[in-house]
């Protein structure tokens, strides 16, 4: 895909909504996109799109169970149960608490590429607004 000079390296973005009811998601399907607005010096202007499908799952008791079983390695439990999403989410919260775990860097690594996102590996996480 073509680089913008904005984001000249893969870069993923990290973003949650906000904890409160009215954001809350019911079991079913979603779409969501990500517009940015990229003007140079140049005069030159344009957007970059993403947009894609999420499916929300309300968790059962036995998946409940295994994530408080697991709560240091909670995202192989989503990974296991193919919540890609939560896996991702997931464990890219641990690496922002603890960027310096080669553990974490490693499972990182090794869950990207077990979906075939190996180009997003060492791809640097930008935080948004909507992150904290």
């Amino acid at each position: 895909p073509p680089r913008s000079t904005l984001f000249p390296y893969t870069t993923l973005f990290r973003s949650k909504l906000p904890n409160q009811p009215e954001y809350s998601l019911k079991n079913g399907r979603y779409r969501w996109y990500f517009s940015i607005f990229c003007a140079n010096a140049d005069k030159s202007s344009g957007y970059i799109h993403v947009d894609a499908f999420i499916n929300r799952v309300a968790p059962d008791s036995s998946l409940l169970q295994q994530l408080e079983a697991n709560k240091s390695e909670q995202y192989k439990v989503y990974k296991k149960n193919d919540l890609s999403n939560d896996a991702i989410s997931n464990l890219a919260a641990l690496r922002a608490a603890s960027p310096n775990s080669s553990k974490l860097r490693e499972d990182w690594k090794q869950l990207l590429t077990s979906w075939d996102l190996k180009e997003l590996a060492e791809a640097p996480v930008v935080k948004t607004a909507l992150t904290e």
